[in-house]
C-alpha cells in the first residue's frame, strides 16, 4: 500500500508534473528535484505529510486552502461525453445514457484524493480529511492570486 501514497506536483520552472513518493517528506530526505529540468521542488511543510496522517496543509506551498475530488482525468470524461454526444444520431440517444452509466459507475468506484487550490499538489492514497470540501469555483476564483503570487515566488531563472 505504501506505494500508493503519492503526491504530485508540479515544477514552477518548467510546469512538468513529478509524482513524489511519501517518503520524500520523511526526515533526512534529501531535496526533490524536477525529472526535467532538476530544479529542487519547494517543499514549505514536510512535516505535514505523513503516511497514517490526514492532510490539513499542503506540504508544497505551505497553504491550508485544499479540496477534494475523484482521481479521473477530466480530458477523459469530456472525451467520452464529446464522444457520446457525436453517436446520438446513430445511437437515438442510448450513448449519452451509456455514457451517464459509465459516469455514475466511475464515481462509485475511483478513490477521493485531496487537491490544494493554490499550487496544485494532488494527494493520493492518503486519508480524507472531512474538513475539506469538493471543488468550489468561487473559491477557486478567491485564491486565484495567491496561487499566481506563489508560482511567481518559486520561479527560477532558466540558466
Amino acid at each position: 500500500m505504501a506505494n500508493f501514497l503519492t503526491v504530485i506536483t508540479f515544477c514552477p520552472r518548467c510546469g512538468i508534473s513529478n509524482t513524489l513518493p511519501v517518503s520524500t517528506f520523511l526526515p533526512g530526505c534529501g531535496p526533490a528535484l524536477c525529472r526535467r529540468c532538476a530544479v529542487s521542488l519547494p517543499i514549505q511543510a514536510p512535516e505535514s505529510i505523513r503516511a497514517s496522517r490526514m492532510v490539513t496543509v499542503c506540504g508544497i506551498c505551505g497553504d491550508d486552502k485544499l479540496y477534494t475530488q475523484k482521481d479521473f482525468s477530466q480530458k477523459v470524461g469530456c472525451l467520452v461525453l464529446a464522444v457520446g454526444a457525436a453517436l446520438v444520431p446513430w445511437t437515438w440517444g442510448l450513448s449519452l445514457g451509456v455514457c451517464a452509466l459509465a459516469d455514475l459507475l466511475l464515481y462509485r468506484v475511483l478513490p477521493t484524493i485531496t487537491v490544494c487550490y493554490v499550487c496544485a499538489s494532488r494527494y493520493r492514497g492518503l486519508p480524507i480529511n472531512p474538513d475539506h470540501l469538493p471543488f468550489e469555483l468561487v473559491t477557486a476564483q478567491m485564491w486565484e492570486a495567491r496561487s499566481l503570487n506563489w508560482k511567481r515566488s518559486h520561479d527560477t531563472p532558466s540558466g
